[in-house]
């Protein structure tokens, strides 16, 4: 098995960052290649070589680099040692996963010789330590995530199309429970439709999420039971008027699988035409209009369109470009 690279980082690459690579080395030279870089280079800390020679780690012949020579370096794992090079640490192209793990900075300590010594012996021990578990680290990046375990009672409350649980969840990782909220709500339908002109039907509608009204594509709630299909044509019907051929999938997406448990289905309907009056709900306040494909096209570059789930529908659209439509 190839050696993982990791690359320590401190602000000067002086002390904390150059006795981890040391101990990197030292320990754990068989599946390890330890690097350490800092945001500025002040040389190595006689006192952290000190203290390293009296457990047996030689970092003398080490060196203070600055992390612009590692830009090229793709480290598997990048580990910044103190918050200072954590908030001004440059994205390393490449970099597999960066953790961050502060330790005191012994330079700072004060009072006698032997007292400053104590500290970065301290540091230096903590280190050990940290760097003992890197082995780990590396083995949880490459760990596909399992399934968290429901402890406890949930709770539920009912918020007419939401339904609010709540629970506890134990991590497969830590093994400590933490609460979670999860917002049970039906499935939803978009819908990219064209006339027989070419042009979209899209409508603005107030959302209170927002506070604003907001320029979007046909859409709802599937039925219980109701073919997504189906609900995508009574959906466009219902909030404009326009009806048009069988609809036609685009995609699925997982409405945001962090709260909420739906997903929403998006269908293309081509060659729409008013056929009928709106039916909006009372829920509704809806003004259909009709654009271009350039219109649409600078809508959504210009940020008119910021609905996400709008934009990945013409994304989609965009991909799979069916022949004859309009292009965006």
């Amino acid at each position: 098995m190839s050696r993982r690279k990791v690359l320590f980082l401190c602000t000067g690459n002086s002390c904390r960052s150059q006795m981890a690579e040391g101990w990197a080395r030292h320990l754990l030279a068989d599946s390890v290649r330890a690097y350490s870089a800092g945001v500025e280079t002040h040389g190595l800390n006689s006192r952290a070589v000190a203290v390293m020679a009296e457990a047996g780690v030689d970092i003398s012949g080490q060196e203070s680099q600055h992390v612009d020579s590692f830009l090229d370096l793709e480290p598997d794992l990048v580990v910044t040692v103190c918050d200072h090079a954590a908030e001004v640490c440059p994205v390393l192209p490449g970099a597999q996963r960066t953790i961050h793990h502060q330790f005191e900075d012994p330079a700072k300590a004060t009072g006698d010789e032997e007292q400053v010594l104590e500290e970065f012996r301290r540091v230096r021990d903590e280190i050990r330590e940290f760097v003992r578990g890197l082995p780990e680290l590396l083995e949880d990046g490459d760990r596909s995530p399992d399934a968290w375990e429901h402890v406890g009672e949930e709770a539920v409350s009912e918020h007419g199309i939401f339904r609010l649980k709540t629970y506890d969840a134990r991590s497969p990782r830590t093994g400590k429970a933490r609460p979670f909220t999860v917002i049970e709500t039906p499935d939803w339908v978009n819908v990219v439709a064209v006339t027989q002109d070419d042009e979209f039907v899209l409508v603005r509608q107030y959302r209170h999420g927002r506070d604003e009204v907001t320029l979007e594509i046909p859409g709802g709630i599937i039925d219980p039971g109701e073919d997504p299909a189906r609900a995508a044509a009574r959906e466009l019907e219902e909030e404009t008027g326009w009806t048009g051929d069988i609809p036609a999938l685009l995609g699925v997406v997982d409405s945001n699988p962090a709260i909420l448990s739906n997903r929403c289905f998006t269908y293309l309907i081509r060659n729409c035409e008013r056929t009928s009056d709106m039916a909006q709900d009372p829920g509704e306040d809806i003004q259909v209009v009709t654009l271009g494909s350039r219109d649409v096209a600078e809508a959504i570059a210009s940020g008119g369109i910021t609905h996400a789930l709008v934009l990945c529908a013409f994304a989609w659209y965009r991909q799979q470009q069916p022949d004859g439509a309009p292009e965006l």
